[in-house]
């Protein structure tokens, strides 16, 4: 599942949490994969989270604009 934001801070784990919740909604699979897209990057402490979940993927705007494979850097 993935969710795109486009706010004037860096998203956090609330973005994180909206994203789980709706995927409880929709029952996804155990082995889902999330990615959040932010244009405005990501807070230190979800980068650092999501360095250390394989089901996580951050894409922010600059690897938007370079274009940036599904294969997503983990966290910062």
């Amino acid at each position: 599942l993935c969710e795109c934001k486009f706010t004037r801070n860096p998203a956090g784990f609330e973005a994180l949490n909206q994203l789980k919740g709706r995927s409880e909604i929709i029952k996804t699979s155990d082995n889902a994969r999330f990615i959040l897209f932010s244009w405005n990057g990501f807070t230190a402490e979800l980068a650092d989270y999501a360095g250390s979940q394989p089901d996580l993927f951050l894409v922010d705007g600059d690897e938007i604009l370079r274009g940036s494979p599904v294969g997503f850097k983990k966290g910062r």
